[in-house]
């Protein structure tokens, strides 16, 4: 089985806050090396705004991790247009690398700025990309603790000494 997830990256691809920083942290650092050798299409940007790109999952309890970029809302143009294109392209390179499963968090949520207006659009634009791409089953997630708990693959409730503890993953601190 190919699960694959999508991790709501930066253009730069270097891990960051919120649920990048997350995933980056889960993978391991292999996955930022795996990072830092995808192309660079500008000087600084490996992953421009609506573009994807693939890795290998590493740490995480996926095989693969597409990287895409939504827009950040009061800096674009036409962040709906941006934020479609982040979907489809992440679908088109699933499709590329025979993925079967795909998991999506709620893209340009958080430190981007997408409106509520925009994130039930952007839920629906996730059922429209789903409904006509080859995947078997696709998750929708908002923003918040379940996406975190979901990107993981790890619980609130689990054991401290493990690595893929929740609170570890996302520097939780008693």
């Amino acid at each position: 089985m190919m699960l694959l997830k999508v991790n709501p990256a930066n253009e730069r691809m270097l891990g960051g806050g919120g649920a990048d920083g997350a995933i980056h942290r889960a993978a391991g650092p292999d996955l930022l090396q795996a990072c830092l050798k995808v192309p660079e299409v500008r000087p600084g940007i490996h992953c421009p705004t609506g573009e994807a790109r693939i890795t290998p999952g590493f740490k995480l309890p996926a095989s693969h991790v597409i990287h895409n970029v939504g827009p950040i809302y009061h800096a674009d143009n036409n962040p709906a247009a941006s934020l479609a294109n982040a979907y489809i392209n992440s679908l088109k390179v699933a499709k590329e690398n025979s993925i079967q499963y795909i998991a999506f968090p709620a893209i340009s949520c958080g430190a981007y700025g997408l409106s509520q207006q925009l994130e039930h659009q952007h839920i629906l634009l996730q059922r429209f990309c789903l409904e006509r791409s080859m995947m078997k089953i696709a998750d929708v997630w908002s923003c918040g603790v379940t996406l975190y708990v979901m990107l993981v693959g790890a619980y609130p409730f689990e054991d401290l000494e493990d690595p893929k503890d929740f609170r570890k993953t996302i520097g939780f601190r008693e």
